[in-house]
């Protein structure tokens, strides 16, 4: 191959990168709403502001508004490798946030996903 070949190799693989997906769908089965937002967004902040409930009952007046800790603002995530993996917050809570279930403060959107708040 020549340097030439090599050059134009090299430009077509940076020119598809650039074209990698930069933005993602986020669908909220409760309500069918479907959001595009950039890359690395919460999941959280992303709901509210589209004034999409994320919280049950009090909760929504209670809650430790995005840290962690309290845990009202879980949800369902599918699929789950659309999402970052879980962190240290969320992997103490091994009993309550099983399979698909993450905490969507805690949550940065990588891909197409779909959320669904639980009732309870």
């Amino acid at each position: 191959m020549t340097l030439e070949g090599v050059f134009e190799t090299m430009s077509t693989m940076i020119e598809r990168r650039s074209e990698a997906k930069k933005t993602c769908t986020v669908t909220f089965t409760n309500t069918g709403e479907t959001i595009e937002c950039p890359k690395h967004t919460n999941l959280r902040e992303l709901a509210i502001q589209n004034d999409l409930e994320l919280y049950n009952g009090l909760a929504k007046y209670t809650n430790c508004e995005g840290m962690g800790l309290c845990g009202t603002c879980t949800v369902e995530v599918k699929p789950h490798d659309a999402v970052a993996p879980k962190g240290a917050k969320e992997k103490f809570r091994f009993l309550q946030l099983k399979g698909n279930l993450r905490l969507s403060c805690q949550c940065t959107i990588l891909g197409d996903i779909e959320v669904t708040k639980l009732p309870g």
